[in-house]
C-alpha cells in the first residue's frame, strides 16, 4: 500500500537565482509538482496566458520565494483554465478545460511579459523598503531636535516645530507622497530654525 505524503514546498529566495527565468523556472516545476498527476506544458503559449494574468491581477506583488511565486502561478492557472486557453501534457481530471488552439506567441515576447510583471514587483518592494526607511528616519529626526536658547531646551519653539513637521509627514502618507523628499524638508526646515534660534541668540 502507497501512502501519499506532503508535497513539500520550496522555500529557496529568488536572490539566489542567476536569473529571473531560472527563478521562473522554479516556481513552474513547484507548481506542476502541486499539479500531479496533471502536469502543465512549459510552451510559450502557456507562459504568455499565465503572464498576462500576474499584470492584470498581481502587478503589485512581489513574490520573494519559489513557493510564494508558484502561489499566484497556481491561482493563474485556476482562473484561466476554465477559458480553455492553456496547454496540458497531462490533463488534470478536475478544473479541465478544452485545449483550444491559439495565436503561438514568441518565446521573446512571452519571456519579456513576466519579465516585466516581475521587473514591476521589485521596484514596488524596493520603493517601499525605502519609504518605511524614511519614516524611521522622520521619526528620529523630529525626536532629535532640540533647539536652545541661552543653554536652555525652547520648548515652545520644539512643540510649534514638531507638530509642523509631523503634519507634513501625516499629510504625505496619507497621500502616498515620496516620504523620502519629506524627509529632506523636514531636514532643511530644521537647519533653518538652528540656523534662526543661532543667530538671534548673537543679538542678544
Amino acid at each position: 500500500m502507497t501512502v501519499a505524503t506532503a508535497h513539500q514546498q520550496d522555500f529557496r529566495p529568488a536572490s539566489m537565482f542567476a536569473s529571473q527565468k531560472d527563478f521562473a523556472n522554479a516556481a513552474f516545476a513547484e507548481l506542476n509538482s502541486r499539479l500531479a498527476p496533471a502536469k502543465l506544458a512549459n510552451n510559450e503559449l502557456n507562459g504568455t496566458h499565465v503572464s498576462a494574468w500576474l499584470n492584470q491581477n498581481a502587478r503589485d506583488v512581489a513574490p520573494k520565494t519559489v513557493a510564494e511565486l508558484a502561489d499566484l502561478l497556481e491561482r493563474a492557472v485556476k482562473d484561466t483554465v476554465y477559458d480553455g486557453r492553456l496547454i496540458w501534457d497531462v490533463k488534470p481530471k478536475t478544473l479541465q478545460g478544452p485545449n483550444k488552439s491559439a495565436k503561438q506567441i514568441s518565446a521573446a515576447e512571452s519571456e519579456e511579459q513576466f519579465g516585466k510583471w516581475q521587473k514591476d514587483a521589485e521596484a514596488k518592494d524596493k520603493h517601499d523598503k525605502e519609504q518605511k526607511a524614511a519614516e524611521k528616519r522622520i521619526a528620529a529626526l523630529i525626536a532629535a531636535f532640540t533647539p536652545t536658547r541661552n543653554g536652555r531646551l525652547d520648548y515652545p519653539l520644539i512643540e510649534k516645530t514638531n507638530a509642523r513637521h509631523r503634519g507634513w509627514f501625516e499629510s504625505a502618507k496619507k497621500d502616498g507622497k515620496d516620504l523620502v523628499k519629506v524627509e529632506e524638508q523636514i531636514r532643511q526646515d530644521q537647519q533653518i530654525t538652528y540656523d534662526r534660534v543661532e543667530r538671534s541668540s548673537w543679538n542678544l
